[in-house]
């Protein structure tokens, strides 16, 4: 079994928590209580606390759906086909790394270090066809609304190029440190009911239940050097 101990609490799980803390329903007693000697004060503010618990539930639920998504792809309780946890020793799983690019840092959902390589993982847990090319700033899910029978898109930000551009942080780092190694980029969707029409992409784009094996049976272009210990 691959080596999860550098695996750290989710931190997309964490803010989902966070985003369902009662904050709001306080500031709006402490305010009420001061409308009471101001009317009008009111309505207006249960219009601003309606808006702050609805963006609140929104955010927590894309949190959550990012969560499920990494802990899908780990294989958090009962690990399931592909996911990074039914890979065998030799492998080390590490979360939430951040990687330095330019002046600024940019986020790799998952990085798995093995003697074939080193895989930069980026998680993504839509549902519905996935439509998209390398060179659109956008991919768009097309799903089935709950009555059967409708459908609509939702776009999001093209992973291929988020991953390349954390890929380019990461390689520039190891090369700094004199630890150059073969880096592949993957993107992996999660969710059970996704479909992908992506075309050919320099970043592999795969289903979770194909990650495991493309990790272990893929060979890289070049002889990876070992990372310092």
């Amino acid at each position: 079994m691959a080596n999860l101990r550098y695996i750290r609490p989710n931190r997309l799980r964490q803010k989902a928590l966070a985003c369902n803390t009662p904050v709001s329903w306080i500031w709006a007693i402490i305010i009420l209580t001061l409308s009471w000697f101001v009317p009008a004060l009111g309505i207006g503010v249960v219009i601003w606390v309606l808006i702050k618990r609805a963006n609140h539930h929104g955010q927590a639920e894309r949190y959550l759906k990012g969560a499920q998504g990494e802990e899908l792809a780990l294989g958090s309780g009962t690990p399931g086909k592909g996911s990074l946890a039914t890979l065998p020793d030799g492998y080390t799983v590490f979360n939430q790394v951040i990687a330095p690019l330019n002046n600024s840092t940019c986020e790799l959902d998952y990085i798995v270090v093995g003697l074939n390589g080193v895989f930069a993982i980026e998680i993504k847990h839509h549902r519905g066809l996935i439509t998209g090319n390398e060179n659109d700033l956008y991919w768009q899910s097309h799903k089935t609304a709950r009555n059967g029978h409708n459908t609509y898109a939702t776009r999001a930000r093209n992973p291929v190029a988020q991953v390349k551009r954390a890929l380019f942080g990461l390689k520039q780092y190891l090369d700094e440190h004199d630890a150059a190694t073969w880096i592949q980029g993957i993107v992996v969707y999660t969710h059970p009911d996704c479909a992908l029409n992506t075309g050919d992409t320099s970043v592999p784009v795969l289903r979770l239940e194909q990650l495991a094996d493309y990790i272990q049976n893929f060979k890289p272009q070049h002889s990876p050097r070992r990372l310092r210990e």
